[in-house]
């Protein structure tokens, strides 16, 4: 009882300082995980093992963040980014629609890979010059990307499959063989959702007028102007496909490539140790403090886990059922699922609450399989706006937004998306 009153504690506390911003986000996921463990008893060393142990879970991506923040943002100061911002405005016309619509279908190819990391550090440099010069907010960026890896995140040997497979003892092929059909239509699903932010980004004000547009068309005709030789810059663009192709291959591991990559571009576009050394300290205010984030997101995830009140806090949901509708037990988690895996994380709802809730609607006669189906719909889509997970505070780095303006504004897109998914997964007896 005690974990899990201060398990929600701890999760409305934090949610409360990250809204009202009255904290920088590293002490609010060390200090206020750490008094939670003290006040449930815990010992200073049984909390150094907890800590050390979500340390070492975040460990590789804090890794990946630091190379990578510096690599695009090498290739960035070098004007890579412009040259296909440029390209894109001379095909695409003046058009948010068609923008968003890039976006969100390049997401959706890139996340086939499996990586949601990867998704956000490919599409997220590549577009944000675009964005800016037609004065859409970042965060719609962020929700197309998140939408568009959503769409993906339940092939079989995506990660997130993977953990609700081990959670629930399904085959991951089996359990994708019966989302199928929800992913192909949540695809759709995507292009609707895409059109109604569309619609209300312009109402916004976003966009630019034909003759504003057509001026800037004409002056991204221009050659950009790189800050390294034109064979240079090819090199950079062709080393960064072959990376990326290695990458999505599964032949490197993203944090040895990006390690490997960094070294090679730092080398090849800075020639000296002097210049070498200030692009380094330049991008590193960036890359720092989100580095520390994740970290400290480790401390949260490794004390919430190794308490228990993560456990408790699941088991209290499944309890909030109402009697008699245990039969509709994956449905009625489904409407709300994106709300509760932003706030436990999806590492929770694979590890604990699929099991658990496929054993309650087996007992009603349901199975383990719709409660997978249920739980893998809802956690992909609330992927990218978990207050429990390092990766999304990397996707809001390298948008160059808060987490606060990420949530604020993608999660009723995804929690929207989330619904019509479990709507179209129970219209087809999925679930």
């Amino acid at each position: 009882m005690l974990l899990t009153v201060v398990g929600y504690g701890m999760i409305a506390l934090i949610v409360f300082l990250l809204i009202k911003e009255k904290a920088s986000l590293p002490p609010i996921f060390i200090l206020v995980p750490v008094a939670g463990a003290l006040v449930c008893g815990f010992s200073l060393s049984n909390i150094c093992d907890f800590v050390a142990s979500g340390i070492n879970s975040v460990l590789n991506t804090a890794i990946l963040f630091a190379f990578s923040i510096l690599y695009f943002s090498i290739l960035g100061e070098i004007g890579i980014f412009n040259v296909l911002a440029r390209f894109l405005v001379r095909h695409m016309g003046n058009n948010i629609f068609i923008l968003l619509l890039i976006t969100y279908v390049m997401a959706t190819v890139i996340q086939m890979d499996g990586s949601g990391a990867m998704t956000m550090l490919i599409t997220i440099p590549m577009m944000l010059p675009l964005y800016d010069c037609m004065k859409i907010r970042r965060e719609v960026l962020v929700c197309e990307c998140a939408m568009g890896a959503g769409v993906m995140n339940m092939l079989p040997w995506c990660s997130a499959m993977l953990r609700v497979s081990a959670g629930t003892g399904l085959d991951a092929q089996e359990i994708w063989k019966n989302l199928l059909p929800v992913q192909g239509v949540t695809f759709f699903f995507g292009i609707m959702v895409t059109a109604l932010i569309g619609i209300l980004e312009k109402r916004r004000g976003a966009g630019i007028a034909n003759g504003e547009f057509e001026k800037m068309r004409s002056e991204m005709s221009k050659p950009v102007e790189l800050k390294v030789s034109k064979k240079t810059a090819l090199f950079d663009v062709c080393f960064t496909f072959a990376l990326i192709a290695l990458l999505l291959r599964g032949m490197v591991t993203t944090t040895v490539g990006f390690m490997v990559g960094l070294g090679v571009i730092l080398v090849v576009n800075y020639p000296t140790i002097k210049e070498q050394d200030e692009v380094i300290k330049k991008f590193s205010k960036t890359a720092y403090p989100l580095v520390l984030t994740i970290l400290a997101i480790g401390v949260m995830l490794g004390i919430m886990q190794g308490t228990g009140a993560i456990d408790a806090i699941a088991r209290s949901l499944m309890n909030l059922i109402p009697k008699g509708k245990g039969h509709l037990v994956t449905f009625i988690y489904g409407l709300i699922g994106v709300p509760v895996s932003m706030l436990i994380g999806s590492d929770c709802c694979y590890s604990v609450l699929a099991p658990l809730l496929g054993t309650i609607s087996t007992y009603y006669g349901g199975g383990m399989m719709q409660a997978a189906c249920s739980i893998i719909i809802t956690s992909s889509m609330a992927a990218s706006v978990s207050f429990v997970g390092p990766v999304p505070y990397m996707t809001v780095g390298l948008a160059g937004i808060s987490m606060n303006e990420n949530v604020k504004f993608s999660f009723k897109y995804l929690w929207l998306m989330g619904v019509l998914m479990i709507i179209a997964a129970k219209a087809l007896a999925i679930i």
